[in-house]
């Protein structure tokens, strides 16, 4: 599957929003969305330490079978950040960016995903 960063956003900001407020977000608070694709994107971002969450998998293919986001870390702080000082920075050129726009041109935000430790596989894998 592809990363798609709207759903990141979507994630991140949602957990933003629960964070530090005795809340989580789970699959129900993402019902526009199709489960699948949220799981995996929840899973990426779990694996790569932006957000708190247990992740529960199906036993056939690996795939995300449930989840629960308890709240952002400081590293999902820090890229939230740099999201919004980039679109801060295009708006005051006149340019609403999208998120594609601002990963390829802001080397220090794809900096946050591309970091070594996760130069492994992106395939979301089911625990042993």
């Amino acid at each position: 599957m592809k990363r798609d960063w709207n759903v990141v956003w979507d994630i991140l900001t949602r957990t933003e929003a629960v964070s530090g407020k005795d809340g989580s977000l789970s699959p129900k608070d993402f019902k526009l969305l199709d489960l699948h694709v949220v799981g995996y994107h929840v899973a990426l971002l779990s694996r790569a330490g932006f957000i708190d969450a247990d992740v529960e998998y199906s036993t056939k293919g690996g795939s995300v079978k449930d989840f629960k986001i308890y709240g952002l870390t400081w590293r999902g702080h820090e890229v939230l950040e740099a999201f919004r000082a980039s679109w801060s920075s295009w708006r005051v050129v006149g340019i609403t960016p999208s998120i594609e726009m601002v990963m390829r041109y802001r080397e220090h935000i794809r900096d946050f995903f591309e970091d070594p430790k996760m130069k492994r596989s992106t395939r979301v894998e089911a625990p042993i």
